[in-house]
């Protein structure tokens, strides 16, 4: 599960827990495990990233304007205002509140967080 640097620092202190994802069906399966990164499928070789395996405790599809201020905090923002600023400028994306998302919930394993490591090193 890939995220910005921004949101990345949020899922390792535990500020994000939550995450709205695009797409026709969900790619994660509640009970699993999976590894979150802020390191790009086209990092060069020697470029920082951090990681984190969390466990997919709720995954259900809604629309995006469903979003109350209490989600907009799980996903890491202060109120809806700041969340939709961020899906507009940084995904580039409108923010149409018919549009199906997959609102995926997840918690850390903080004893498999790690810092700041180099992509193949």
């Amino acid at each position: 599960m890939l995220f910005g640097k921004d949101l990345m620092d949020k899922v390792l202190c535990g500020d994000k827990t939550v995450t709205r994802r695009l797409g026709d069906k969900s790619l994660y399966k509640i009970g699993n495990i999976y590894t979150t990164t802020d390191r790009s499928r086209w990092a060069k070789k020697g470029t920082p990233y951090r990681k984190c395996l969390v466990e997919i405790i709720s995954n259900k599809q809604v629309a995006l304007g469903s979003i109350t201020d209490g989600d907009a905090k799980l996903e890491g923002f202060k109120n809806i205002d700041e969340f939709k600023e961020y899906w507009t400028k940084h995904l580039r994306f409108s923010f149409m509140p018919y549009l199906l998302v997959w609102r995926i919930e997840f918690k850390k394993s903080s004893s498999h967080c790690e810092g700041v490591k180099k992509y193949g090193e």
